[in-house]
């Protein structure tokens, strides 16, 4: 079996699929599961919807579980350079942009020792390739 080396491109959305690719996770769960279980190292883009259906937690649940990770052991995403957030409620798609530009301040001297930038934007991700 032939092991990939190619980048990882998570996308969260309970209904859209996903751009070529990236890889699908359709609810908060399986985002989070899929943060622990992959190669972060691999880790380049993530794109996470707010609105994820009715009675169920939004995204801003998937947001605090990436902070988390990133706060902790920012390290473990060398590649991680795009975090996009999407919604059909594009105003809360804006609010948790600017939840993470606040994390990504309050953190800057973790992610300049790596000498990178994350882009962020509350959009869709663009189709690469």
């Amino acid at each position: 079996m032939t092991q990939t080396h190619d980048p990882i491109r998570l996308f969260m959305d309970d209904e859209r699929d996903p751009p070529r690719g990236w890889t699908l996770v359709r609810s908060i769960e399986a985002f989070v599961e899929a943060l622990d279980a992959i190669d972060g190292t691999r880790l380049e883009a993530i794109s996470l919807d707010w609105h994820l259906g009715r009675d169920v937690p939004n995204g801003n649940v998937a947001l605090d579980a990436l902070i988390d990770r990133l706060r902790r052991r920012p390290e473990r995403y060398p590649i991680l350079d795009r975090v996009h957030f999407h919604s059909a409620d594009h105003h809360e798609a804006v609010l948790m942009t600017r939840r993470f530009a606040d994390f990504v301040r309050e953190t800057l001297d973790a992610w300049r020792v790596r000498d990178r930038m994350i882009m962020m934007d509350a959009s869709m991700p663009w189709d690469e390739d």
